[in-house]
């Protein structure tokens, strides 16, 4: 059990983040998580099973596949499985693009851990808005100080995803 809740601890984010991501919430994620685990149990269990990538790169593809399966059978698939289908290039190993995307989803879920400032103007800055722009929907008092908020919530996100520790498990 101690070391079922240090895995849940450790790995949980980047798993809840993709399940959010796409179209899911907390609950779907702790059951994709428990499944995703289930697989891997089931996986190591083998005999001629071998390890020979992080732990999180080889549980991230199976809580994916686990998470997209049950999309299918829900009725609003249709809807969502253009956002399903995304594509990568062709000479990127399928370690990397989990390392990727896992990357991707811890910067997701950390960007909703900043304030709502903060969130607001990064969302739009990734977005592509003009700054002009950021400041009059936002309300900012300038171009320059949007500019010097937008620096150090990105400054602070990207400390918040330096010292989470499945970060540095992906990036060792």
């Amino acid at each position: 059990p101690k070391t079922l809740k240090k895995i849940y601890a450790t790995f949980s984010g980047p798993i809840r983040g993709l399940v959010v991501q796409h179209g899911g919430n907390s609950e779907d994620a702790k059951d994709v998580f428990q499944e995703g685990i289930m697989v891997l149990y089931r996986m190591a269990h083998k005999p001629d099973f071998k390890l020979t990538s992080s732990f999180l790169s080889l549980l991230f593809p199976i809580c994916r596949n686990v998470w997209f399966k049950s999309l299918r059978k829900r009725p609003y698939y249709e809807e969502v499985k253009a956002d399903l289908n995304v594509t990568e290039p062709l000479d990127k190993d399928i370690e990397t693009v989990m390392t990727e995307r896992a990357i991707d989803s811890m910067f997701q879920q950390k960007l909703n851990l900043l304030g709502e400032k903060c969130q607001n103007i990064l969302k739009l800055f990734f977005a592509g808005t003009p700054m002009k722009e950021i400041v009059d929907q936002l309300k900012l008092s300038s171009i320059s100080f949007a500019k010097k908020k937008k620096f150090q919530c990105k400054e602070e996100l990207v400390k918040m995803v330096r010292r989470d520790p499945i970060y540095k498990e992906l990036t060792a």
